[in-house]
């Protein structure tokens, strides 16, 4: 299950910050190692099961054979900004190994930023780096609000990515609203969701994922629940078919999923039960409709055409600007 959540992620990545690589001064990794026997070799060397029944030494390896690496990507872009590693929550796993001692060894101006792109509560890797480790590194930043506060953690909304044509197909509207997401701890809030605005008239599509099940559950054609993800590509193909996105966040979260960043790159509507989002940056209350109770939501408000004026916002561009900012009010902070 978790080999699937973090497949998902991978792919999804690749669609949020793919434009860091048209940038002259940024480069986006996809992790380490590329060649796949080199992975297994990693995965086995590695392994929490073998290590317990024999610790195998010299896992530091990997890593400065990949930092190595990059020192290559680091030539090219080397004087043209400030030197930054800005590392997601995946990367905690290797901070036993030394990855902030090798990234420091290898590039010793360098800052590093952790992006939690997640809830922090339920990682106790997070909650180490926080509390314990904090001084390790320049910069740890959320996309929850929430989080921010009860951390005193910089906030930062998801970027993403322009998308071009090529990566989805111009489609007819075929739904109303569509929801498409893990179940997580938010079924019966789900449903309910489905119930109420398909009984206003609403011609809804509900794709949940469950990994736990043994195999997909249709109730009725229009909601799905699976035992895999829809593919990202698909997600993209689906939305062009919709006027507007349904967001639920999971509980105890205050943070814009993605499904913000979607209706603006895809001029869509939004409808959404994180009251947050009215004072976020990324709010347009135009397009997007906040909801305590979808019974006394008007659906006529899903018509007309959308049209958002905020996209710049989003760009991979922006969110490194706006952290080589706070980099530089910190450092300022520092001399005074």
């Amino acid at each position: 299950m978790e080999k699937l959540k973090q497949k998902i992620k991978d792919e999804i990545y690749k669609y949020y910050y793919k434009d860091i690589n048209q940038l002259d001064y940024a480069y986006f990794d996809y992790g380490y190692p590329y060649v796949k026997v080199f992975q297994l070799l990693m995965k086995i060397h590695l392994s929490s099961k073998i290590n317990r029944i024999m610790k195998l030494p010299g896992k530091e390896f990997w890593i400065k054979r990949h930092i190595k690496k990059l020192r290559r990507k680091y030539e090219k872009v080397e004087g043209k900004k400030k030197f930054c590693f800005i590392l997601f929550a995946d990367c905690l796993g290797m901070e036993k190994y030394g990855l902030n001692k090798w990234i420091k060894y290898y590039f010793p101006r360098a800052k590093i930023v952790y992006y939690f792109q997640d809830i922090i509560e339920k990682d106790p890797l997070k909650i180490s780096l926080i509390t314990n480790k904090r001084n390790m590194v320049d910069l740890i930043m959320t996309y929850d609000k929430k989080d921010a506060e009860k951390y005193d953690l910089y906030y930062h909304n998801l970027p993403y990515s322009k998308l071009s044509k090529l990566e989805y197909k111009e489609g007819t509207i075929k739904y109303d609203l569509i929801f498409v997401g893990l179940i997580k701890d938010r079924y019966e809030e789900i449903r309910k969701a489905f119930d109420i605005l398909s009984e206003k008239g609403l011609r809804c599509f509900f794709y949940l994922v469950d990994f736990g099940r043994s195999r997909e559950l249709s109730i009725g054609s229009d909601f799905i629940i699976a035992n895999k993800n829809m593919s990202y590509f698909e997600y993209l193909n689906l939305i062009k078919q919709s006027k507007c996105i349904l967001e639920i966040i999971q509980k105890g979260s205050s943070g814009n999923t993605t499904r913000v960043n979607e209706a603006i790159e895809f001029d869509r509507y939004l409808l959404t039960n994180n009251l947050s989002l009215s004072s976020d940056v990324l709010f347009d209350p135009r397009y997007m409709y906040i909801y305590e109770d979808l019974n006394t939501f008007d659906i006529g408000k899903l018509n007309g055409k959308v049209t958002y004026e905020n996209k710049e916002l989003l760009t991979p561009h922006t969110f490194l600007q706006d952290i080589e900012s706070e980099l530089n009010k910190q450092d300022a902070k520092k001399i005074n």
